[in-house]
């Protein structure tokens, strides 16, 4: 028998058009199953993430999700609720959550509506902590006043017992003044035409939540060059038969003292220069503030010049006279468990040069410069006594 007889089918049975036709048919098959492994998407894998515990009303931290062929569109989920996808890269995403409601929530990651992966109790929304309340005396001024309300800002009475109990108490006040722009943290040299200001010291209570002091029942952060909106008791005393009230005022913040700070006698060696020592003297003809500023504000008591020394090196020669004195100071500090603690400007020597600091320990031996509005001077501490009737 021939291969092809002389109708043209192979071994007699097949036709030449159909064997190549099932030829090519086999040829395609391998081609078309490579070219499904080549173009066909991947399966997404999504490695399990870290479980995250939310605190209410806190914002929520990103989730790093990882993984392998991450598609650039994914929905995500906590519970029912949608959260952000955000690709980076086939590898790794990131994801914004929601602010759900107190409870455990499944994280669900979604190609449409088909589920991809899900982790059970990926996300726990605790409970709001309850704030931690603290007092803090807050030195600044009353601002954008008219010149009668200026004049009839008071102290707060003592005997006044049923003031609200978040309105601040004013605890003293300097004569009114002109009052100043304030933009943000700086103080313009303009004054404000028609309006004036009130030194005073205000005694508030401030809730701390992630490591940020604010007012009680507001938001905004309580720093020096910070204005707030304070509820200021007012009203007449008890015994005047009045009833206490709070009413919204503006205050510009300047320091921030915890409550319970109170002026410690510091007695010192001071070195420094005689330029100084003229600003040291006339410091001390200066009038004393209002008791309640005097307790937060550093002030030089006395001092004597013990003696003026004059260096043997080219650069001490060039700088001239160094005066050592003896020298007492108030200084507002609170006591802390491991003594006295300044609470006023301070800096100190560094190999970077002289820094500043917040938070001086007082002690005998330490030594710091200490920051007044109109010099610096080198403090040894020799001595530190607390006024026995403040406890």
């Amino acid at each position: 028998m021939s291969l092809v007889d002389e109708r043209g089918r192979l071994f007699g049975w097949l036709n030449v058009v159909d064997a190549a036709a099932m030829a090519l048919l086999l040829l395609l098959v391998p081609l078309a199953y490579a070219a499904y492994l080549l173009f066909r998407t991947p399966e997404p894998v999504i490695h399990p993430v870290t479980p995250v515990n939310i605190v209410d009303g806190v914002e929520p931290p990103e989730v790093v999700v990882t993984g392998a062929n991450l598609p650039p569109y994914l929905r995500v989920q906590v519970g029912t609720i949608p959260a952000t996808y955000l690709f980076e890269s086939p590898n790794r995403a990131i994801v914004r959550l929601p602010r759900p409601q107190p409870g455990t929530y499944d994280l669900v990651f979604l190609d449409e509506s088909v589920e991809l992966a899900r982790q059970a109790n990926a996300v726990t929304v605790g409970p709001v902590a309850p704030a931690t309340i603290m007092v803090v005396q807050l030195v600044g001024a009353f601002t954008g006043l008219t010149s009668q309300r200026a004049n009839a800002l008071q102290e707060t009475p003592n005997s006044t017992k049923d003031a609200p109990s978040d309105a601040a108490i004013i605890l003293g006040l300097n004569a009114p003044e002109p009052d100043v722009a304030v933009l943000k943290d700086d103080i313009l040299p303009g004054v404000v035409a028609g309006r004036q200001r009130v030194p005073a010291v205000v005694r508030v209570r401030c809730a701390v939540n992630g490591g940020r002091l604010a007012v009680v029942g507001q938001s905004t952060t309580v720093v020096p060059g910070a204005v707030l909106s304070l509820p200021v008791a007012v009203g007449r005393s008890v015994e005047e038969g009045g009833t206490a009230s709070s009413e919204f005022m503006t205050f510009y913040v300047e320091r921030v003292y915890p409550e319970g700070t109170q002026p410690v006698t510091v007695t010192a060696r001071v070195i420094t220069r005689p330029p100084v020592v003229d600003l040291l003297r006339k410091s001390l003809a200066e009038p004393q503030p209002a008791p309640a500023f005097a307790a937060l504000r550093p002030r030089l008591v006395s001092f004597n010049v013990e003696r003026e020394v004059s260096g043997t090196m080219p650069a001490d020669v060039r700088e001239g006279v160094t005066s050592i004195l003896a020298a007492t100071f108030r200084l507002p500090a609170v006591r802390t468990a491991a003594g006295w603690q300044y609470t006023g400007d301070a800096s100190i020597a560094s190999a970077d040069g002289i820094k500043a600091i917040a938070g001086v320990r007082l002690k005998a031996g330490m030594e710091f410069y200490l920051e007044m509005p109109t010099y610096r001077a080198f403090l040894q501490v020799l001595r530190i006594e607390a006024d026995p009737r403040v406890k």
